[in-house]
């Protein structure tokens, strides 16, 4: 693929799976307003891609995208399976 602009070699993106992978622990998970708390807290780091989980197997990883979408400067993103 040809790019007409330069990528920024001063910048590192950062790609966090917290939200993701900290439900992976067994026992343990996390409502979708303790996730807001998180990615709150991811956007204000600058984080630039926020993976919110699994949404097509999760209502709550889905219910959590939406706004993460509208409130967070970073792009939020979603496991999927084929």
């Amino acid at each position: 693929m040809t790019s007409n602009t330069v990528p920024d070699v001063h910048h590192v993106k950062i790609f966090d799976t917290t939200l993701r992978d900290g439900e992976q622990a067994p026992g343990f998970s996390m409502a979708v307003d303790a996730k807001m708390v998180v990615a709150r807290a991811l956007r204000d780091l600058n984080v630039d891609i926020i993976e919110a989980g699994f949404a097509a197997a999760s209502p709550g990883d889905r219910r959590l995208l939406e706004p993460l979408r509208a409130k967070s400067k970073g792009r939020p993103s979603a496991r999927s399976r084929a």
